[in-house]
């Protein structure tokens, strides 16, 4: 079951890594220094705060378009896998405070490694954003170790996680 639980959670956080990056230009320019991004970040946390998320998929569904662009991405994948085979002992809090210890390693790998596009913007097409999303998926393969494979005697995606907290 622990498996099952772990390749939702790897999924969930895959789909929220794509809306993310998906939304990175609109979100940070190209050039946004990375001091910027705190503040942008703690304001819109500070928005969400204000907001009392759901706990449930039922507290989720009944909530009107201008609520839902409140929930957390996060929480509401996971929100959504409730009554799918293989989430019977999801807990939701324990996926959020990992998928929160990544994108923090994430933020400390891609700061502290920030020297490599300042020296060599050109290595990454002079784009931030392609410097970032390089470095995640650096990050997630190589130090969380996160990869999928595919098992043919189950279709399954299965995932090595070596969780950082």
């Amino acid at each position: 079951m622990r498996l099952r639980a772990m390749h939702l959670l790897l999924k969930m956080f895959l789909v929220g890594c794509v809306a993310l990056l998906s939304g990175a230009p609109l979100a940070f320019g190209d050039q946004m220094p990375s001091n910027k991004l705190a503040s942008t970040s703690q304001a819109n946390t500070n928005q969400i705060e204000t907001f009392t998320q759901p706990k449930t998929l039922d507290e989720l569904l009944a909530l009107s378009p201008e609520q839902l662009d409140k929930v957390d991405v996060a929480l509401m994948n996971l929100l959504c896998a409730e009554g799918l085979r293989g989430s019977e002992n999801l807990d939701v809090q324990s996926c959020l405070d990992t998928l929160d210890a990544w994108a923090r390693h994430v933020r400390r790998e891609t700061d502290r490694n920030f020297h490599r596009f300042a020296e060599h913007p050109e290595q990454f097409d002079k784009s931030l954003v392609y410097y970032r999303m390089g470095m995640l998926g650096t990050v997630l393969a190589q130090d969380l170790e996160i990869n999928t494979i595919r098992n043919a005697s189950n279709n399954y995606f299965m995932a090595r996680l070596n969780l950082i907290r």
